[in-house]
């Protein structure tokens, strides 16, 4: 699944579609199997409407699995008419048996699998990865475990999918150099994680530690200063030292490359053709207008507040219509995408995006509050597409319950997410308990530049004769 949401709005919606179809829930067969029946080798699909005829072990893929991979589909075939020819009387009448048997699709496997997770696909073809005709693509595809009746020893409490972010740096004292400091520090660290802990008593057990402590860290801070750690490749800090150490075996260390960073500009109209060469970029100039013409007069006055000068390191086209692309969530609400995401679907269709372009997926409004002033800075994330779907066939790409055009866009597996991201979220009880939408979004449009003002024309003079002393 794409995204992770908190209801069942889109499984409501297929399951009142006259037309479309999508996969209820799949049970693997296991303690309640028939005698003869192969443990843990059946799996049983409840589709949301009776199986189309036509379906066969073609239009099934399973993936996934830690020590067993490629698993083989022997046969597949309708509750209501299993195979006689492979399977026992038993199995015939246990699956004759099951309510509505008609929406239940069986599957046959080779091996029973591993404890890990697998993924199944209902597929058009052997050689077509869309979803089958009348079926709806968000419903085409489960996760499920061969295992999901042993016994276990660990714990099965499911694990929260939006995790809490990482715990902020408390801030560190680095002027601390000595025990009266390094005490000071440490109790107020302690008064923060513990605000019921008041004690300064010499004789209470936490102070005394803490002031142990301090007595060690006062010991190393006065090794740090007393030892010339500068004179000694291993222990030097500063990268002129590290350099001049480099020299004496003949090797020049490099200074390093300029800081770089991702810029989004935004055009109207266009489509926009940009070349490096013929455009820079400040950062914010006060009093100035958002475009200077070069070597103008607003040029030398903005030079002259010494703003940062970056350039583009590529040429691109621009287009208004990736200003701003928002997320298309199957008409569900309060979703998110993944931690580890590397896929998402676009509202709209936007045929111009490309496998190379850099998007930036970026949260806009508190998911608590809804006001964009809420909005965490932090939930901001570049990422390379590698795959853009915009079309289905020679049509544009839709979903299929209510004609909305989307587009699916998949990124590197690199640029993963790295944290949570809201799409659709449920305000607090403060603010009105109100459902949002488009808590985040994706900004295109997107440049990496470089920091630094190129020079052109400079005379830089000539090196001087060697000479022999």
């Amino acid at each position: 699944m794409i995204y992770t949401c908190c209801d069942q709005n889109r499984r409501t919606a297929v399951g009142q579609h006259a037309v479309l179809n999508g996969i209820d829930w799949l049970e693997v067969l296991d303690l309640e199997a028939p005698a003869g029946s192969p443990r843990q080798r059946t799996l049983m699909l409840r589709l949301l409407k009776p199986a189309p005829p036509g379906l066969g072990r073609y239009n099934l893929r399973i993936s996934g699995g830690e020590r067993l991979h490629n698993l083989r589909v022997e046969w597949v075939a309708t509750a209501d008419a299993p195979p006689l020819d492979k399977t026992s009387p038993a199995e015939q009448g246990f699956f004759a048996g099951l309510d509505a048997a008609e929406r239940v699709l069986l599957v046959r496997t080779d091996s029973a699998g591993d404890y890990s997770t697998y993924h199944l696909r209902l597929v058009r073809g052997e050689d077509d990865d869309r979803p089958p005709i009348d079926f709806d693509p968000r419903l085409s595809a489960v996760d499920f475990s061969f295992k999901a009746e042993c016994p276990s020893d660990f714990d099965c409490k499911p694990a929260r999918v939006c995790a809490e972010g990482p715990q902020a740096i408390p801030d560190i004292d680095y002027l601390a150099r000595d025990y009266t400091s390094f005490r000071r520090v440490m109790l107020d660290r302690i008064s923060q994680l513990v605000p019921g802990w008041r004690e300064r008593s010499a004789a209470d057990l936490g102070v005394t530690l803490t002031e142990l402590l301090a007595y060690v860290a006062d010991q190393l801070s006065y090794w740090q200063d007393a030892v010339a750690t500068e004179a000694y490749l291993d222990t030097a800090r500063r990268r002129s030292s590290l350099r001049r150490h480099a020299l004496l075996v003949d090797y020049h260390l490099s200074d390093g490359c300029n800081a770089r960073a991702w810029l989004q500009v935004r055009v109207e109209g266009g489509p926009v053709d940009l070349h490096r060469d013929a455009v820079r970029f400040y950062t914010r100039v006060p009093a100035a207008p958002p475009r200077i013409v070069p070597d103008s007069r607003e040029e030398t006055e903005a030079r002259s507040q010494s703003p940062g000068v970056f350039e583009a390191m590529h040429d691109a086209t621009l287009r208004e219509a990736h200003n701003l692309l928002y997320f298309h969530t199957w008409g569900d609400q309060r979703c998110c995408l993944t931690k580890g995401a590397s896929r998402a679907t676009l509202r709209g269709h936007y045929p111009d995006l490309a496998a190379g372009d850099v998007l930036i997926l970026q949260e806009v409004l508190g998911p608590l509050t809804g006001m964009a002033e809420d909005a965490d800075p932090g939930h901001r994330h570049p990422v390379r597409l590698t795959s853009v779907q915009a079309f289905d066939g020679s049509d544009p790409l839709a979903d299929p319950l209510d004609g909305q055009e989307i587009t699916e866009i998949v990124w590197n597996a690199g640029d993963a997410l790295p944290f949570p991201l809201c799409l659709s979220a449920e305000t607090d009880e403060n603010h009105g308990g109100e459902l949002i939408e488009d808590v985040s979004v994706a900004l295109g449009n997107v440049l990496l530049v470089d920091h630094g003002l190129s020079i052109g024309g400079e005379s830089l003079g000539a090196v001087p004769a060697p000479r022999l002393y």
